[in-house]
């Protein structure tokens, strides 16, 4: 299932609090689904915010997951549409909303993240809207004297993602609008990539080791989901640099023999899950590999064998380094 993404708006308005809040509103529908076009609230916040969203939905164009309606659309494509709406948004009016939990609210939104929401807004000083919702008890907020409670509840609770409709005869306000001056600075970590054939990629930033970073498709989509506080920064700088990730993934030669690999067995991982992955990880791998218990955990070459290396690439990335010969090549320096 993929979403056919048709149109995009931007509203906003200046809260109570001073900040201004934008709403981004997508006219779009479902492959598998016979409904019309619809329009939405995507999301709502701050500028951060929905930077974060953006960059989000521009991540699933890679894969496919969003599209056009002629067909597949670049990550690149999507995100500069929004941008272009920020720049110049419309002017979003004011809304009373009734509000009301509702705990079976969307298969996206488990109860553990609505009780989160509920403790935020606790300790953004709005305990006593916490509580009534939490007892099932409606609430009216007013959009523009409760910018952070919108901002707290939108896709948690019931309707706020439909309480917020594209005000069709909204007048533009480009004063509010978000339209930097390109940034010529750039401070970025550099890394490199090598190719572990059809296992996907390693990278290796700064003094870091080499590590196990997935898919090319994983390797661009986790780059642009975490691009969206550098674009704040440093405006203009995220298209650039994804045009040079491309290239590196491109050229990034292959993992030579002589490879060693590490699997730290020492310390503990950061979670029980990841523990037991690599537990029985290890097992697999034992049953189609040699290798060499040392100071430093279980050591071993690369597999040749296919399995034996789709056994090791299972394993939680964190625990693994890989050691390349020092004559080895990698993609050019890049900005990770």
């Amino acid at each position: 299932m993929a979403t056919i993404s048709y149109t995009k708006r931007v509203t906003a308005f200046r809260g109570s609090d001073s900040c201004i809040y934008y709403a981004l509103f997508e006219e779009a529908r479902y492959t598998n689904s016979d409904h019309p076009n619809q329009w939405s609230c995507i999301g709502f916040g701050p500028l951060h915010q929905v930077m974060e969203q953006i960059f989000f939905h521009g991540s699933l164009c890679e894969i496919g997951s969003m599209r056009r309606p002629t067909g597949k659309t670049s990550p690149s494509a999507y995100i500069q549409e929004w941008l272009e709406q920020l720049a110049c948004p419309h002017e979003q009016s004011d809304v009373d909303v009734r509000v009301k939990f509702v705990p079976s609210y969307g298969p996206s939104v488990s109860r553990e993240r609505q009780l989160d929401v509920f403790n935020d807004l606790d300790t953004r000083g709005y305990a006593d809207l916490a509580h009534r919702l939490l007892t099932g008890e409606p609430c009216e907020l007013r959009l523009h004297a409760d910018p952070v409670a919108f901002q707290l509840l939108h896709g948690a609770v019931l309707p706020l993602s439909q309480a917020l409709l594209w005000p069709q005869e909204a007048a533009p306000r480009a004063d509010l609008g978000w339209a930097p001056t390109p940034s010529e600075r750039t401070e970025f970590s550099l890394c490199r990539y090598a190719r572990l054939d059809d296992r996907g990629l390693l990278i290796h930033i700064g003094a870091d080791p080499w590590r196990y970073v997935g898919s090319e498709s994983r390797v661009i989509g986790n780059f642009i989901r975490g691009r969206w506080m550098d674009e704040i920064r440093y405006p203009g700088s995220t298209f650039a640099r994804l045009a040079a990730l491309r290239k590196a993934l491109r050229e990034a030669p292959t993992v030579p023999d002589g490879t060693n690999v590490v699997i730290d067995t020492r310390e503990s991982m950061d979670y029980d899950h990841q523990n037991v992955k690599r537990i029985q990880g290890i097992a697999a791998l034992l049953d189609r590999v040699t290798v060499r218990e040392t100071k430093r955990g279980i050591e071993l070459s690369i597999p040749k064998d296919p399995a034996g290396l789709a056994c090791l690439t299972a394993l939680p990335a964190e625990c693994l380094v890989w050691e390349l010969p020092t004559t080895a090549g990698a993609s050019a320096p890049i900005a990770a």
